[in-house]
């Protein structure tokens, strides 16, 4: 297991929680 990979996986389900979210403000901007 490579040192920080956890780590990594874990921003990655982060940006992937808060993806949503930017599409909501992006769409709410944009109408």
């Amino acid at each position: 297991m490579l040192p920080g990979h956890g780590g990594l996986l874990d921003r990655i389900d982060s940006h992937l929680s808060s993806f949503p979210v930017l599409i909501f403000l992006i769409i709410l901007l944009y109408s």
